[in-house]
């Protein structure tokens, strides 16, 4: 009896949190529910139902069902849906009813006057006029503001392929059913959101349930859904350009197609055109209220064509605002994102429903109130029960909806016992003759362990100086979590050259602690053929090809015997170390062998083993380098989940710190080196995006630098591009020419036009191809500067297969142009 009186006690703590959480200082006492459609018994999804004269409401479901949760006494409840006529019904009920009222919305009445078919001009243009003369005002009139917010996501398969190039698709692990249909994710979170102008949010989730898995956070961001349209501009991939931004008269015809009253408001409906169908523009409908000026709801969508995403259809923003505070402040009530996207076979139908309440304007927020931590997930807020959910969810489930959550959750049980999993392994872990092309896995799935052996034929290399080559790597990890917050991991090589006959290997083992500090340590020794540029500009593959059939051969590598350990931590937010210490023995190594395909027809031999440096020399000799490298990234935002840190960028460009000490016994090596390097990504607007990067390196003592040692410079011979790197390297530089024991500085700019000129130009806007250029430049005391200008195109390719690149680029110094040559890229 003890015990079940302390269980009531418990159920009624809980409720009553809830009550203060939804209300405070009132009582939930009653319900009202039903369901809204118009006059041909079509259900409204995403119906606007709210208390008259407040922000306190909810939204309809995808069948038109909703659920309002009031106190007892008698309401004025509204009935909202844009193009439909409000209807406002006076419900009394008592504490503990639940009211049933259905409810039916005509279409609204749109009032077209003469003026509008008589004038020269469409009227929308006045309306559109006002509205952007009010935009800045608009945007700014409300410095802060707290909520209560509601967000629903749900993504479902509408349709799915058996087969993906040959391979087997099978049920996605219990989400499709027998007509490749079913819901991929669906995710409820409830949240306080804060905010202050210009840009300050700080969003607190305090229930979060995801379908398929308890123990997961939900991702849904309130703050992630203020698509703000007073905005000049909004960024999906590309700028996109509001319809009553500054400049939206460039890219958009209006028409009026009349309007309606809502109470004392004449709304009106204007419908919005994009001049070009490849602009970066909105099509649909805003609703604009007369003589306010502002907006007051939203039905815009944009295509692939104007953000030049293949894989998206259509992506539909559906807006609602509600008068807060008289004259003119109104604030966003609803806001549903509804997309399709159609990639490989797969068509996936989604959306995202917020609902945003009990709304506290131009709140006073104590100093220090907002800080880079723009969303924190409370710990607990995924282990709500049901109850809680059922009393606090503003949008009822849909009977398709309530079934995945047991139905997933079912599944998960099942699939995430030992006896499953074992049983899956049993059937993967078997050895087939394609793994000796591709390599071997053997996992234990619920120990969350795999050991992975790679293929010797997909490592095959060929260079001179080892001739053919094969690698056999192996690997063991262990994860403790299903999100790899922390693991480890051992590692192993063998490599054998069949013309310097020499057998070389190497082991280390990494160990991550975790993810909301991001600590890492590594360990690894033995011996290796490195090249002398330790970011290895030449890549392997490419390299291999050109030794073999066209013996040009621009790989420069030593023989490297070293043990090395590293440890990475944040160390506050927005700085990062990297601290690193190696011992190592270098050697010179030379050319084995001369053989290439064409060689059977010619005698030319392979160049040696020498970078093409002045001042190169280069001779067996040991050093213990230790360096210590900072990334600071000032005001850098992020998310806290109770074992994660997820990070964002910042607004300001990207800080690189590093410096370098190496030693050795014998004096061979004796220096000290620091660089900087500045480098960020940014948006010019409907111009495109920028990136840039600015370096500059110095030796403080250079009294014994061995040639591994110099500054290297990442260049390009083979013609052919790295595309992580663009817009830091260089595009036709020789590797070594430029390396230096001395300082350098160097600038690199690259602007991707994302379709604005292009898009303009008959023949080329539907292939969805960007204009991209760029300049390169670097300077150091003991050699020409150096300059290159490129000009390409991006985003080469068909349907969602846009992956190539191609550039012209021209390098120069001041005696004229150097070189003229294409690169062709895969951004892979």
């Amino acid at each position: 009896m003890k015990n079940f009186i302390h269980f009531i006690h418990s159920i009624a703590i809980l409720l009553l949190s809830i009550v203060s959480f939804l209300y405070p200082n009132e009582i939930l006492a009653a319900t009202i529910q039903g369901r809204i459609t118009n006059t041909q018994n079509e259900p409204l999804a995403f119906a606007n139902v709210y208390i008259k004269n407040t922000l306190v409401g909810t939204t309809s479901n995808e069948n038109g069902d909703y659920q309002l949760t009031v106190q007892e006494g008698t309401h004025d409840i509204v009935f909202q849906y844009v193009g439909y006529q409000t209807r406002t019904e006076r419900v009394t009920v008592a504490e503990g009813e639940a009211e049933t009222l259905h409810i039916i919305l005509q279409e609204t009445k749109i009032e077209l006057s003469e003026v509008v078919v008589s004038a020269a001009e469409d009227p929308a243009y006045r309306v559109i006029r006002e509205a952007i003369k009010k935009r800045p005002y608009y945007k700014n009139l409300i410095q802060s503001y707290a909520c209560k917010t509601y967000v629903k996501g749900l993504q479902k398969l509408a349709d799915a392929p058996t087969s993906i190039f040959g391979v087997e698709v099978g049920d996605l692990d219990g989400i499709l059913d027998t007509n490749r249909q079913g819901i991929v994710y669906l995710s409820e979170s409830v949240s306080r959101l804060y905010y202050q102008r210009p840009d300050r949010y700080k969003e607190v989730m305090i229930s979060s349930k995801v379908s398929g898995n308890d123990n997961g956070f939900s991702f849904n961001r309130a703050s992630a859904m203020d698509f703000d349209f007073y905005e000049n501009s909004l960024f999906l991939n590309r700028a996109l350009v509001s319809p009553i931004a500054d400049n939206a008269m460039n890219y958009y015809r209006y028409q009026l197609e009349g309007y309606y009253m809502e109470g004392d408001y004449k709304i009106n409906k204007i419908k919005v055109i994009p001049k070009r169908s490849h602009d970066p523009a909105f099509g649909g409908y805003i609703y604009i209220v007369e003589d306010l000026w502002n907006i007051h709801s939203t039905e815009l969508h944009v295509t692939n064509q104007s953000t030049q995403l293949d894989i998206l259809d259509t992506l539909l923003f559906r807006q609602v605002y509600l008068p807060m505070r008289a004259p003119d402040t109104w604030m966003l009530f609803s806001h549903t994102i509804a997309f399709k996207i159609s990639i490989l076979g797969f068509a996936v139908d989604g959306v995202f429903v917020g609902v945003f309440n009990d709304y506290k304007i131009d709140t006073t927020f104590a100093d220090g109130f907002f800080t880079n931590e723009i969303m924190v997930v409370e710990e607990g807020s995924n282990q709500k029960s049901e109850a809680y959910w059922d009393s606090i969810r503003p949008v009822p489930l849909t009977k398709e909806e309530d079934i995945d959550y047991v139905r997933k959750d079912s599944i998960r049980t099942v699939r995430t016992s030992k006896v499953y999993l074992d049983s899956v392994d049993a059937v993967s872990n078997r050895f087939k003759l394609i793994n000796l092309i591709f390599g071997y896995t053997y996992n234990r799935s619920y120990e969350r362990q795999q050991f992975t052996v790679g293929s010797p034929w997909s490592t095959f290399q060929y260079n001179p100086v080892q001739g053919a080559t094969l690698n056999v790597r192996t690997s063991f990890r262990q994860d403790y979590d299903d999100i790899r917050s922390k693991w480890w991991q051992v590692d192993g090589g063998v490599q054998y050259g069949f013309s310097d006959r020499r057998v070389r290997g190497s082991f280390g083992g990494t160990y991550q602690f975790n993810r909301i500090h991001y600590n890492k340590l590594s360990a690894s020794a033995g011996q290796e053929v490195r090249q002398f540029n330790e970011r290895m500009p030449i890549a392997t593959g490419p390299s291999t090809w050109n030794n073999l059939l066209y013996n040009r051969n621009f790989i420069r590598v030593y023989d490297k015997r070293f043990a090395n350990v590293q440890y990475e931590q944040e160390l506050i937010n927005g700085v990062r170390m990297y601290a690193e210490a190696e011992y190592s023995r270098r050697l010179p190594l030379s050319n084995t062998t001369d053989f290439y395909i064409m060689n059977l027809i010619d005698n030319f031999g392979f160049s040696r083993n020498i970078p093409d440096n002045p001042d190169y020399t280069f001779d067996a000799h040991e050093a213990f380098v230790g360096s210590l490298r900072l990334r600071l990234r000032f005001k850098q935002t992020y998310m806290s989940y109770p074992n994660e840190k997820i990070l964002f960028r910042s607004p300001y460009p990207d800080v690189y710190l590093s410096y370098y000490k190496g030693i050795s016994s014998d004096g061979s090596t004796n220096f000290d080196k620091a660089t900087i390097n500045v480098r960020d990504a940014f948006s010019t607007g409907v111009w495109g995006i920028g990136k840039f990067s600015v370096e500059a390196g110095a030796f403080l003592n250079n009294e014994a630098v061995q040639f591994v040692d110099f500054f290297h410079f990442d260049g390009n011979r083979i013609f052919l591009g790295r595309s992580k790197n663009y817009y830091r390297s260089f595009f036709v530089m020789p590797y070594y020419e430029n390396s230096t024991r001395n300082s350098y500085a160097m600038l690199h700019y690259e602007h991707d036009f994302n379709g604005i000129l292009l898009s303009r130009v008959d023949g080329f806007k539907k292939l969805g191809w960007t204009l991209v250029t760029g300049f390169n430049a670097l300077y150091t005391p003991d050699h020409e500067e150096y300059f290159e200008n490129y000009i390409g195109l991006n985003n080469l390719g068909f349907s969602v297969f846009r992956f190539f690149r191609l550039d012209l680029a021209m390098s120069y110094n001041r005696n004229g142009v150097r070189s003229l040559a294409f690169v062709f890229g895969a951004q892979f």
